[in-house]
């Protein structure tokens, strides 16, 4: 894990559950979604926030 400060590691935490949170909502809505382009755009978000969480995740390991 990198050297961090006890307000860094809180900042990354928050941005990691507001992230994951974020993405929940919008997995939950992914099928009220009646527009095929709308869909592809929310899925591709939900893909790129799971990645962020992977990738910031894996960093403070």
């Amino acid at each position: 894990m990198p050297d961090l400060c006890a307000h860094e590691l809180l900042g990354l935490h928050e941005l990691v559950s507001g992230t994951a949170l974020h993405a929940k909502n919008l997995k939950a809505h992914l099928g009220d979604i009646q527009d095929r382009e709308l869909k592809m755009i929310a899925e591709n978000t939900l893909k790129a926030k799971k990645e962020f969480i992977d990738q910031v995740s894996s960093i403070l390991q």
